[in-house]
Parts: C-alpha cells; structure tokens; sequence
C-alpha cells in the first residue's frame, strides 16, 4: 500500500468535505462574495475575479481561475510565492435532498 495522498501520476493530493443545509446561490453567494474568497483564497483585489485572469492574493499566493460555472464547481492553478509548481485547486458544489456537500480538493502537491 501507497503513502497516503500520493498518487500514481501527480504526487501528493488532499480533499474535504461538508455537506450544510443551505441552498446552493445563498452558499455560493457567500464562496463567491469578498468576505466568502477572503476566507478560502486570502485578500486580492476582489473586483478583479474571474476565469483566465492571474491574481495574487496578499500573502503572496498566485492564481488563476481555470474553470468557473455558477452554483456548481471553480477550478483553479494555485501557487504559493516559495513553491517551484502550481497545484490544481478545486472547489465543488453538490446538490443533494435539501442539503449542498461542498468538497475543496487540491493535488500536484
């Protein structure tokens, strides 16, 4: 058996998971609003989010959205300003019966 979080073809991979009864625009709402990004992603300038554009957030962390769809899932290249390679960060949103899990799940570590 492997070391745990290592993958065959991308080294090292993590991921959580949290399933709230809430409906997904209000959750998304808060993930998308300043305070919501400020928590997750750290401080950037906030008017300036979105998919293909490069940011970096004020403990040095550079980023760009790779895929975005509202309500559902964003797909980013994640990098810290000490580390050689970005990693892939992912965030979901999973509709269940009056509940939405939401899932942060980050590899190429």
């Amino acid at each position: 058996m492997g070391e745990t979080g290592l993958t065959k073809d991308t080294g090292y991979q993590i991921g959580v998971r949290r399933t709230i009864a809430f409906d997904a625009e209000i959750v998304c709402n808060y993930l998308f609003s300043d305070e919501g990004l400020s928590v997750w992603l750290g401080e950037f300038a906030y008017d300036n989010f979105g998919q293909d554009k490069d940011l970096i957030t004020k403990e040095g962390v550079d980023f760009r959205v790779t895929s975005l769809k509202d309500n559902s899932h964003l797909r980013l290249k994640w990098k810290k300003d000490n580390w050689i390679e970005s990693s892939i960060l992912q965030m979901r949103i999973i509709p269940g019966d009056h509940k939405r899990t939401i899932s942060f799940h980050q590899e190429k570590l």
